[in-house]
């Protein structure tokens, strides 16, 4: 009898986002999901507005695998466009933080 330990490829998670809008509604939604990595995991979620100020944060939400929220959007001679970063990431039991995956999301209101 052989007392062989035999190696475990574990990958770290790998995230996927995909997101709508909803110009009816004034929303959008952003679906998340992973490969690899070990279960549980924690999603995590980052939103920033860039009014011209710049896009980085270093606050991430912890959630679900879905986030949404409200991003106007129209043809408009007033009011101020910007653009919504969504970004998503995973982190495993293991605590491997998967990659970062951003979608960029052209916004307005009417004020800024």
């Amino acid at each position: 009898m052989s007392n062989t330990v035999t190696a475990l490829n574990i990958y770290p998670p790998a995230a996927t986002m995909s997101c709508s809008r909803y110009s009816q509604s004034g929303t959008y939604s952003c679906s998340g999901n992973v490969s690899n990595g070990v279960a549980p995991y924690t999603y995590q979620w980052q939103e920033v507005d860039d009014f011209g100020g710049g896009s980085t944060s270093t606050y991430w939400y912890n959630g679900t695998t879905t986030r949404s929220g409200a991003c106007q959007w129209g043809l408009y001679t007033y009011g101020t466009y910007y653009t919504k970063y969504v970004r998503f990431r995973v982190i495993d039991a293991n605590t491997y933080v998967s990659n970062v995956v951003e979608r960029r999301i052209n916004c307005w209101t009417p004020t800024e």
